[in-house]
């Protein structure tokens, strides 16, 4: 894209069939489903971007890898649904929206920062294998539902409500770690 490109619409690339890398470093501001259903194979990102609005990556089963993460702080619902990257880190993310990783590729995935996570974001990420989230307070409903072998590396204890009128009770299991 031109540098001159700051701003790309709702939808604007949405299905396009190029593939190879596409370089969004000069862009600000992206619109929801921006890009979703295109092949291309690599996503370089303006690290000043702190959302990953709704849709951006949905069903982009090309695209491998994704650059200019760390600066993200939140994901809007299904942000990467059906996306094919594998593995992610992020340094300042705090919430991860509904069904935002939903039947993705994921694998891995660390943020250290990371409080909140909504409902079905990563239902059926049969491939996920590891998520580190030691600051999390809050996990949604069926957040993790049909995941597959998941291991649950550092997740803080305040991610289960815990109170005297309602008990929990922890059973050992071999997916969860620390």
């Amino acid at each position: 894209l031109p540098e001159t490109v700051a701003k790309i619409s709702k939808g604007a690339l949405s299905g396009l069939q190029t593939k190879g890398a596409i370089d969004l470093s000069g862009v600000t501001e992206l619109g929801a489903y921006a890009l979703a259903g295109s092949s291309f194979t690599s996503v370089k990102l303006n690290p000043a971007i702190t959302v990953i609005p709704e849709g951006l990556f949905a069903e982009t089963s090309a695209l491998k890898s994704i650059t200019g993460l760390n600066g993200v702080t939140k994901i809007e619902p299904y942000a990467f649904r059906g996306c094919a990257v594998e593995n992610y880190e992020f340094a300042e993310l705090t919430e991860i929206g509904e069904s935002a990783f939903r039947e993705s590729g994921i694998k891995t995935i660390v943020a250290g920062k990371l409080e909140v996570i909504g409902e079905r974001a990563f239902n059926g990420c049969s491939k996920l294998e590891e998520v580190v989230f030691p600051s999390v307070r809050s996990i949604g409903e069926n957040a993790f539902l049909s995941s597959g072998r998941t291991t649950l590396a550092r997740v803080s204890l305040f991610a289960f409500d815990i109170n005297a009128d309602a008990p929990i009770t922890v059973v050992p299991s071999p997916n969860v770690t620390d």
